[in-house]
């Protein structure tokens, strides 16, 4: 998705930036925001969100910064906590220091960094009208006006496609709000989702419950098991008919929430897998995603 993304951005912003310009300066301009979004944004960023991530021995970190496979963002976050190591609370200063969320547009509102995934960095915005997400996607960090808007389009896009899969009888896809704001780092602008916090007790589905545990939880609460079939249903169909899936791999992306009681079932990824291409370029994601789509199939059989 990502490479084609690339090209489909490509192909739509140089004719317009060309035009009447002449080719070194549309290439300098180009290669000017490709170094500022990878190399000076997102490597802030990797400083920003290094306190957030698990603590290592330095022997770790000192291998994260020398391997030669280390991508320039893991090597970054493995030098700040190294540093955190030497200087307890280093890795907390140079965060707060890097987050600035004074120009969110949201007013009489607190914000706190909150996590972080391998496209977005996530924040919680606490307001006296409830909790929200704010996800900046990292991609978008540095780049222009243009860029800015190919972005939220195609996120955009990927979360209507999603919502016109599992939004209908049941409602699994949570609702969400496409932006360009002013980001945390320098104020500069960048593309985000706001999304409303999900409260209560939440579990990946497949990673905190075995089959027997879903089976059982599904039994006894008639609208999970109904909101299950569903999801499975219309998982499968689309597999079958267009050789597409949702992206359930990542922690929590297919959600299980108990909220008083109350269980339901909830997408919260709208990444979109293309079954036949990630099996040519990433046997190892087809084959857990591939054991994932047998286990749901398998749970439906068990269920009807």
């Amino acid at each position: 998705m990502r490479s084609t993304f690339k090209r489909q951005t490509a192909a739509l912003i140089i004719p317009k930036l060309t035009k009447g310009w002449p080719a070194r300066w549309i290439d300098w301009q180009a290669g000017a925001e490709v170094v500022r979004s990878r190399l000076l944004y997102k490597s802030l960023d990797a400083a920003m969100t290094a306190s957030l991530r698990p603590r290592q021995q330095r022997r770790a970190y000192l291998q994260a910064i020398l391997n030669l496979k280390s991508s320039n963002y893991e090597r970054v976050a493995a030098w700040i906590n190294l540093m955190d190591t030497l200087i307890p609370g280093f890795a907390r200063r140079v965060s707060a220091g890097l987050t600035n969320s004074s120009r969110f547009p949201f007013a009489s509102a607190e914000v706190q960094l909150m996590s972080y995934g391998s496209g977005a960095t996530v924040f919680l915005i606490k307001r006296p009208d409830g909790d929200w997400v704010l996800k900046i996607y990292r991609r978008s960090l540095g780049k222009q006006a243009h860029s800015l808007a190919q972005i939220a389009q195609f996120f955009k896009v990927k979360y209507e496609t999603v919502c016109a899969w599992y939004n209908g009888r049941f409602n699994l896809v949570p609702l969400a709000h496409f932006l360009i704001l002013h980001g945390p780092i320098f104020g500069s602008p960048a593309a985000g989702v706001l999304q409303s916090y999900i409260h209560g007790e939440k579990k990946d589905f497949f990673q905190d419950c075995s089959n027997a545990d879903l089976l059982h939880l599904m039994c006894t609460h008639e609208g999970l098991r109904a909101q299950f079939l569903f999801f499975t249903e219309r998982t499968l169909d689309i597999y079958q008919q267009h050789g597409l899936c949702v992206d359930f791999l990542g922690r929590e992306n297919l959600m299980l929430v108990n909220d008083g009681g109350r269980w339901q079932l909830l997408v919260v990824d709208n990444g979109i897998f293309n079954l036949e291409s990630l099996r040519r370029s990433a046997p190892a994601v087809y084959g857990q995603l591939t054991a994932r789509l047998e286990r749901v199939s398998y749970l439906q059989r068990e269920l009807t």
